[in-house]
């Protein structure tokens, strides 16, 4: 598969290219943010960024260049590498579009198995089934989400992940942690609170009111559930 990395660092980035091509990776260094949003056309499973601590020039901070990515409707996974370890600047890549955080240094080989992880569970494995409940209607492919009222948005494949599972148990408690393991798995890690902060994209996408839900409701100390839309009643003649 193919692997982007957008990554100043000479070194490590050649310590990431050796080890991905060993294990039968081509890896697609790109050397600039205009670079990057041509080379998103072609079939790159996933874009690891470097960040704050690599990125030089605003213009090319790993967290400028995943909400571009997004916001060009990038559907691959996205794996920012920084040498801030704070949970705060943690929580701002999830924030921008980010799939998973790495904190450098660390070791080579997790880095790669998280990539080689992401690059399992983006968007591009769904097998283009569509799911629907009350108005909504999910394309796992695609990674849009169609509203009642027709109008379309655009889901990361996180975001995709979390809220298929919420749809086909819809009206279902569905318990965090389970929540945690179908989108995330093992490699859930110290992330905090990112979970919270998916739900909340997702709620700024589809919620006329994110702060008072009507869909995607908190069950404070279990999880979440997906009120599905009831039908109007139906008028009866006299």
């Amino acid at each position: 598969m193919d692997i982007g990395l957008v990554l100043p660092d000479e070194i490590v980035a050649e310590v990431l290219r050796v080890l991905l091509e060993r294990r039968g990776h081509r890896v697609i260094r790109v050397v600039s943010p205009p670079a990057l949003l041509r080379a998103v056309s072609d079939d790159l499973r996933v874009i690891l960024l470097g960040a704050k601590g690599f990125a030089k020039g605003a213009d090319a901070d790993g967290l400028v260049l995943c909400e571009r990515l997004r916001a060009e409707e990038y559907r691959g996974g996205i794996l920012v590498l920084t040498r801030d370890a704070t949970v705060e600047y943690r929580l701002a890549c999830f924030e921008k579009g980010a799939d998973d955080v790495f904190v450098w240094p660390g070791e080579p080989a997790e880095l790669v198995a998280r990539l080689e992880a992401l690059a399992r569970r983006a968007v591009f494995e769904y097998p283009g089934l569509v799911v629907r409940v009350g108005g909504f209607v999910l394309d796992t492919l695609a990674g849009t989400l169609t509203l009642p009222n027709q109008d379309i948005v655009t889901l990361s494949p996180t975001e995709t992940r979390v809220l298929e599972c919420l749809l086909r148990n819809a009206d279902i408690i569905v318990p965090s942690d389970r929540l945690i393991e179908r989108v995330w798995g093992y490699d859930y890690g110290s992330g905090g609170n990112r979970l919270e902060v998916v739900i909340r994209r997702i709620r700024l996408k589809i919620e006329s009111n994110p702060d008072h839900p009507q869909y995607l409701r908190t069950v404070r100390g279990v999880g979440y559930v997906f009120r599905a839309p009831q039908p109007a009643p139906a008028s009866v003649r006299r």
